[in-house]
């Protein structure tokens, strides 16, 4: 495909409800995905204590960056 709009749009949903370890991983890894940013839509679920803070600034930052129009 060549142009971003060719790409279908895909869903994310992620559902955090205890303490994980790599959650900053994971969001990496989604920033590194070879597909246009503006098609993956993102549902998040966090049902756990600030322990997440940090890799979910570093995920809001993501969103931020390849999509303002999320914020």
């Amino acid at each position: 495909m060549e142009k971003p709009e060719d790409y279908p749009v895909v869903q994310l949903s992620f559902f955090v409800e205890s303490p994980t370890p790599f959650l900053d991983v994971f969001f990496e890894r989604i920033a590194e995905l070879n597909y246009p940013k503006n098609m993956i839509h993102v549902t998040a679920h966090v049902g756990v204590s600030v322990m997440l803070i940090a890799p979910l600034f570093c995920f809001t930052n993501f969103v931020h960056l390849s999509n303002p129009s999320y914020f």
